[in-house]
């Protein structure tokens, strides 16, 4: 049975089975303007770019706040997406202690992160078409973020965070040449609220059940710092774990 839910998981996430269960959000009506850039020079050439956002209606009419871009350029083609500042002493260990050619295992949406702030690599860095329906927006900028990930890649990651077999993990890195692990609590929150709620709109478990469920699997076990034969915990803080696999 544990077995069927984490493959019901992974399906979810691949094929995107519940996106009609999610309710549009409607967009506010905000202007942008960079105001500022840090450049990181590393070898993809990237930079952290400070966007200020206005609302222009509504009852936040006026106010302002900050969200940052990461910017960077592989292959004479610039990237750029959003950027999570919190992240960055986990970024900045990559920077300082990863192999110049180090590949990373990581959920997509810290791929961008992962390759414009350090110049590392990671095995997808877009999501799948069939994923869209876990973006707010349900939309995806190919023209400035990059093509969709290939449905056999985004699989391969899928099965070796959400599935419940280290070895397994192990293999599917091996096959993508990637020899680290970046996971944060984010992804926790997000399997825990969102997943489950989709996979299983009537509730029909309890807390613990569920977090029997989540604790199975392997993202959850990084999280939790376990040890593994062939990784070692290399990095930690409150946000992020970064294993090397030997």
């Amino acid at each position: 049975m544990k077995k069927i839910f984490l493959l019901l998981i992974i399906i979810l996430l691949i094929t995107g089975c519940a996106k009609n269960s999610i309710e549009e959000l409607e967009k506010p009506d905000v202007s942008y303007e960079d105001v500022n850039i840090e450049e990181l020079n590393n070898v993809y050439s990237g930079r952290i770019i400070e966007k200020q956002g206005s609302f222009l209606s509504g009852p936040n009419e006026g106010t302002t706040f900050s969200v940052y871009d990461v910017v960077y350029t592989v292959d004479g083609r610039e990237y750029r997406n959003y950027f999570r500042p919190e992240l960055k002493s986990a970024l900045d260990w990559i920077s300082a202690n990863a192999p110049e050619k180090a590949i990373f295992l990581s959920w997509w949406d810290y791929g961008h992160m992962i390759r414009g702030y350090t110049g590392r690599e990671a095995i997808v860095y877009s999501p799948s078409e069939d994923l869209l329906w876990t973006l707010a927006s349900g939309t995806w900028d190919e023209e400035s973020s990059g093509e969709f990930a290939a449905f056999d890649d985004m699989q391969d990651v899928s099965f070796a965070l959400f599935g419940d077999n280290i070895d397994q993990t192990r293999v599917l890195m091996f096959k993508h040449d990637a020899h680290y692990v970046f996971v944060s609590s984010i992804d926790e929150d997000i399997f825990k609220y969102t997943l489950f709620y989709k996979l299983y709109p009537e509730n029909e478990f309890t807390e613990e059940e569920k977090l029997e469920k989540i604790n199975d699997t392997v993202i959850k076990r990084f999280l939790n710092e376990e040890d593994f034969e062939f990784f070692r915990l290399v990095y930690s803080d409150e946000i992020v774990k970064i294993y090397e696999m030997y």
